[in-house]
């Protein structure tokens, strides 16, 4: 852990993902300071008719980051985290980075298991 998932607009060029993903896992290394084998980043591509935006622009509805980690991290540490993913995430995709949306879910240790390893 930490896990992270960004939903964009379908479309995004296969390379750019893989430098996406590239660049989320290594600014949640560089700001959180947790190994790199660690991180997992997904991506998620959705077509127009997937996504909506209660005033209909769709273009703004998106890119969206979640970020799923354990507790215990200043709320400094977070703020400065959900800044440097959505610039990072901006700047990749060519995104305006008012239109990015990072939301944090902490989990506490006890809801994690490596395998059959209760943690």
């Amino acid at each position: 852990m930490p896990f992270i998932t960004v939903d964009h607009l379908a479309g995004v060029d296969p390379e750019v993902r893989r430098r996406l993903q590239e660049r989320v896992a290594q600014t949640v290394v560089d700001t959180l300071g947790v190994p790199p084998q660690n991180v997992r980043v997904f991506t998620r591509a959705f077509g127009p008719e997937d996504v909506y935006r209660g005033d209909g622009d769709v273009t703004g509805a998106l890119p969206m980051v979640r970020v799923e980690f354990m507790t215990g991290r200043s709320l400094e540490l977070k703020r400065k985290l959900m800044v440097a993913l959505a610039r990072v995430v901006a700047e990749t995709l060519g995104a305006d980075a008012a239109h990015v949306r990072t939301i944090i879910y902490e989990n506490e240790p006890h809801h994690f298991c490596f395998g059959e390893t209760p943690r």
